[in-house]
């Protein structure tokens, strides 16, 4: 099947480049740079146009094409099936279920997976030649930037459960300082702290440049919006707490002790909601429904 597709896609390109009527197309062949601008006009220019002002996911330029096949986080020529883009269009995630937009028929989405397939190349001028690609100020070192931050975004995801852990553990041992009244586990309670606000540092940062990517600019604003200042919230208080547990340390204060732990419960209660939040942006609120 993967063979197959690539010998389509080497047909189309191969076709793509071969001699053109004096109207600059053959007129048995579909123009499809054409078709797929149309499309992405007609489908997507509502939320990912030129024109808006707050573009979902950061992405304005839709009507470009060359700037979007460009991009590796949108298009991977040559490969629908890794390219982002197609995918969220196949699934019925752009444009979104709650749009008045209806979704892409068959014809539109081949029209698509045939453009990519081909290379992904980009509408012609009357001259013959290509329409002008992106500026020279947002050549390779934006790519090259941009791919690095998509990379590390994908690693948010995996980042996120260690801090969840070493804060469960956290508040967990300092409950059984409560309830023992014995003091021999405050090192295990600093320990496990120290890990698990530098893993939350770390994760919030990771997960900033997650939302930033594509996969998300169907999904919901406020849902992801909660998800990303809940977990800013959460690695701040876990900070705090680390901070007061220094403090606490040095004064032996039971009032500081008790401070410190109303902060690390919070963080505990953010970085949950957080998580929370984070799976519904990616399976919906009933991902938890038994």
């Amino acid at each position: 099947m993967h063979l197959h597709r690539t010998l389509v896609g080497a047909a189309l390109l191969a076709g793509s480049l071969g001699p053109l009527a004096a109207s600059g197309q053959d007129a048995g062949q579909p123009d499809l740079p054409a078709q797929v601008l149309a499309i992405f006009q007609t489908k997507c220019i509502k939320c990912h146009g030129p024109d808006v002002k707050r573009p979902k996911g950061k992405f304005g330029y839709v009507t470009n094409l060359a700037r979007v096949a460009a991009n590796p986080a949108y298009i991977v020529p040559l490969n629908p099936a890794e390219s982002e883009l197609y995918l969220l269009v196949q699934a019925g995630e752009m444009p979104p279920a709650k749009s008045d937009i209806e979704p892409l028929d068959v014809s539109q989405l081949e029209a698509i997976d045939n453009w990519i397939l081909a290379g992904a190349s980009a509408p012609q001028t009357d001259s013959g030649q290509p329409m002008p690609t992106i500026d020279a100020a947002t050549g390779d070192s934006e790519s090259i930037a941009s791919n690095l931050r998509r990379w590390a975004g994908r690693m948010h995801p995996a980042a996120v459960h260690l801090p969840i852990g070493m804060l469960w553990a956290a508040a967990l041992a300092d409950l059984v300082i409560i309830v023992s009244g014995q003091p021999t586990l405050r090192p295990t309670v600093r320990f496990c702290l120290l890990v698990g606000t530098i893993g939350a540092v770390v994760a919030a940062c990771l997960g900033w440049l997650d939302a930033e990517t594509p996969r998300y600019a169907s999904k919901s604003g406020m849902l992801l919006a909660l998800h990303r200042w809940t977990g800013i919230g959460a690695a701040v208080c876990c900070v705090v707490a680390l901070g007061l547990a220094q403090w606490q340390r040095r004064l032996e204060s039971p009032r500081a002790q008790w401070i410190t732990r109303i902060v690390l419960f919070l963080a505990v209660g953010m970085m949950s909601v957080a998580a929370f939040l984070g799976g519904a942006n990616v399976y919906g609120l009933e991902h938890i429904m038994f």
